[in-house]
C-alpha cells in the first residue's frame, strides 16, 4: 500500500514505480472518511517543500492511523532537500508512526521561479538508477535514515550579522515570503541561530494563496521560549501594491504597550 501526494507529477510517477494502483493522499483527505490502513508494508511518497513535507501531508499523518510492521518514506526533491529526512522522522514521531525507511530522491527540479525546465531536463539524475536502489531497499526491508550532507546542510545558510544588544528588544516583528507552504532558508537560519527567548515574535508574511501554512508552528518549535503572536498579518501577492492599508489597520490593531 502506497500513498502519494504530487504538485507537478514527480512523487505521482516514483509511486507508480513502486507498487500498484498508489492513493492520493489529498482525495483521501477530501473524503472526511476516518482513515484507518493495514498492510504489510505502507509507504508515502512526497514532494519536500522548501524543507519539510506538504501542510496536507503532515495533517494526513497526524489524523491516519497505519497499522504495519513496515513504514516508510520516500521524499522528492530537485535541488537540495536541507535534511528533509530528519524533520519527517521527527514528524513520524510526534504522530505516533515508527518509521522504518526514510530516503530521498533528486528529481527534475519544476520550481519555474528559479530552474528552467528545459535545463533541468538536460540533468542525468539517474532517476531509474535510485529508483533501482530503493525497490531493492524496500525489497530487504532495509532500515534506514538517509543522512544529511554537508551540501544539503548548506540550504542553511550562515547569517552575515546578528542583532547587536538583542536584550533591548521586548518585540521582534518577522517578515518572509511563504515559500511553498516553508519558511525561507534564511529565515530558519536566523530563528536557529538567534535567541528570542522572552520576546514576542510577530509574524507577517506574503503568500501565493496558502497564507501562512504552519508557518507559525515552525516559528514556534524554533523558538520555544518566545511568544509567536498569532494575529499576524499574511497577504496575497496579487494584493502587496493596495496593501498599505491593510498594514497600517493591522499593526494599529495591536496592543504593543501589552507586549512589553
Amino acid at each position: 500500500m502506497i500513498f502519494y501526494f504530487t504538485g507537478t507529477g514527480n512523487s505521482l510517477y516514483v509511486a507508480q514505480e513502486l507498487e500498484e494502483n498508489p492513493l492520493s493522499i489529498p482525495q483521501i483527505m477530501k473524503k472526511g472518511e476516518p482513515m484507518r490502513f493495514e498492510a504489510d508494508r505502507i509507504g508515502i511518497v512526497t514532494p519536500v517543500y522548501g524543507h519539510e513535507v506538504p501542510a496536507m501531508v503532515k495533517d494526513f499523518l497526524h489524523q491516519a492511523h497505519f497499522q504495519t510492521e513496515y513504514f516508510y518514506m520516500i521524499l522528492t526533491y530537485g535541488n537540495r532537500h536541507g535534511g528533509a529526512a530528519e524533520l519527517a522522522s521527527q514528524l513520524c514521531e510526534e504522530c505516533g508512526i515508527t518509521a522504518s525507511y526514510i530516503n530521498v530522491m533528486l528529481m527534475v527540479d519544476n520550481w519555474l521561479p528559479l530552474f528552467d525546465m528545459d535545463e533541468q531536463r538536460k540533468l542525468d539524475k539517474n532517476i531509474e538508477g535510485q529508483l533501482q536502489i530503493i525497490r531493492q531497499d524496500l525489497a530487504q526491508r532495509k532500515v534506514w535514515l538517509s543522512p544529511v550532507t554537508k551540501q544539503d546542510a548548506g540550504t542553511r545558510p550562515e547569517l552575515a550579522s546578528h542583532i547587536e544588544n538583542p536584550d533591548q528588544y521586548d518585540i521582534v516583528f518577522l517578515g518572509f515570503p511563504n515559500w511553498n507552504a516553508s519558511l525561507p532558508m534564511p529565515v530558519i537560519s536566523f530563528l536557529e541561530q538567534e535567541d528570542l527567548s522572552g520576546k514576542t515574535i510577530i509574524p507577517f508574511s506574503v503568500h501565493g494563496g496558502s497564507g501562512f501554512s504552519d508557518n507559525l508552528q515552525t516559528i514556534q518549535q524554533l523558538q520555544p521560549q518566545a511568544e509567536v503572536l498569532t494575529e499576524g498579518l499574511t497577504i496575497s501577492r496579487n494584493n502587496v501594491s493596495d496593501a498599505r492599508s491593510a498594514v497600517e489597520e493591522w499593526v494599529q490593531s495591536l496592543d504593543l504597550s501589552s507586549l512589553h
